[in-house]
C-alpha cells in the first residue's frame, strides 16, 4: 500500500512546523489508506485540541 503522506514528507512538514513554534509529534498510522488512518487517529486529533 502507498503512504498517504511520504515519510520525508511528513519531517519537512514537521521540521518547518517547529521552526515556527509548533509542538506535534508524527505518528504511523501502519499499513492502511488514507480513511482508516482518519478513524484510528481520530481520537489522538481530539485529544491534541482538548488537553
Amino acid at each position: 500500500m502507498t503512504p498517504t503522506v511520504a515519510y520525508d514528507n511528513a519531517l519537512y512538514c514537521q521540521s518547518d512546523l517547529r521552526s515556527r513554534g509548533a509542538t506535534q509529534t508524527l505518528t504511523d498510522a501502519g499499513d492502511v489508506d488514507h480513511n482508516q488512518t482518519v478513524r484510528k487517529a481520530l481520537s489522538l486529533v481530539i485529544a491534541g485540541f482538548t488537553q
